[in-house]
């Protein structure tokens, strides 16, 4: 197994090409969690010094990624996180991407049994790793401590960390090594001796001015933000006067904003505050709102604190 980092930075650069500021951040920030079952090796963490500079070459010369993305299906947020490290595999000198989204079908049923996300060799070592991939979003139940996994719950609270985490243990990582998916890995000419890894990265979110807590699993360097609901917004305002702020829009969730790539969405705290609550009034039960607190520095705005902002009755009703 490649060395794993569980303290990696949340951003390297500044980066000029947001799709690239955004796969520096699925690269170097920290994984979700630490520990999944003793059975599978958990982590693939990469935030080498050359991988740095692979991505500030990518920089200057975007075009390769920007191709890429134009012709692979990347609308959902999943999909974009997805597509990201399928050309981070692609491209990137020290790898080779075998295949990505691996279905594996049953010809006596007529359906599919299940997929699998990367199938990768790392050239250096020779190694060749099964990949699984999440990109995660939770807010902690506001009845809740957060030192349960099950208190962790999606915006649209039909997803949870304890139920993406035993799906993973339990059907996707082992689906690996299910008679059918050897039997097309064989016919595939892809039979190799997988190590298997998890590269799970996104936010925690805790209610909004209470302490933070998480479960034995989680990474003590997980990225995190607070979530309140609609109705406390104005009271945030009151207590930051005279910030800017933007909303993201959802492939923006990715990393930390900065004001090179969206400086469009930067609004006042007036301005913000009606746009939120027209997001809200079409739709009582639209989607959360991923908001953004800037500050001023050298480099322009950039994000200070973020926010998810939730319909009033979350996590009482489904959208």
């Amino acid at each position: 197994m490649l060395p794993s980092d569980t303290t990696a930075v949340e951003n390297n650069g500044p980066f000029h090409t947001p799709l690239v500021a955004h796969l520096a951040w699925c690269l170097t920030s920290p994984s979700l969690v630490t520990h999944l079952d003793d059975n599978f090796n958990t982590l693939l963490t990469l935030s080498r010094q050359h991988d740095l500079e692979w991505l500030a070459q990518l920089d200057m010369q975007p075009s390769s990624l920007l191709d890429y993305l134009n012709t692979h299906n990347q609308r959902l947020l999943g999909s974009y996180f997805e597509c990201l490290w399928q050309f981070y595999f692609s491209r990137h000198p020290d790898w080779e991407l075998l295949e990505h989204h691996v279905q594996v079908f049953d010809a006596t049923r007529k359906q599919t049994l299940g997929e699998l996300d990367l199938l990768v060799q790392h050239i250096p070592s020779q190694q060749y790793f099964h990949i699984e991939l999440a990109a995660k979003f939770y807010l902690r139940h506001p009845e809740q401590t957060g030192l349960d996994e099950e208190h962790w719950l999606g915006p649209q609270t039909n997803d949870r960390l304890d139920l993406k985490l035993g799906k993973l243990y339990k059907k996707q990582l082992p689906f690996l090594h299910h008679d059918a998916t050897q039997t097309s890995l064989i016919e595939r000419k892809l039979d190799h001796p997988y190590q298997q890894a998890l590269i799970m990265k996104g936010y925690l979110f805790h209610p909004w001015q209470q302490e933070k807590t998480l479960t034995n699993t989680t990474n003590k360097a997980v990225l995190n933000g607070e979530w309140l609901h609609e109705n406390d917004f104005e009271h945030l305002l009151l207590k930051n006067k005279d910030q800017h702020w933007a909303i993201l829009p959802k492939h923006n969730w990715l990393g930390p904003f900065n004001s090179q790539h969206i400086d469009a969405l930067v609004s006042d705290g007036d301005t913000i505050n009606k746009a939120i609550a027209l997001h809200f009034k079409e739709s009582p039960y639209k989607h959360a709102l991923m908001l953004v607190m800037l500050t001023s520095s050298k480099e322009g705005l950039i994000e200070s604190q973020r926010f998810m902002l939730v319909h009033n009755k979350w996590p009482n009703k489904n959208i």
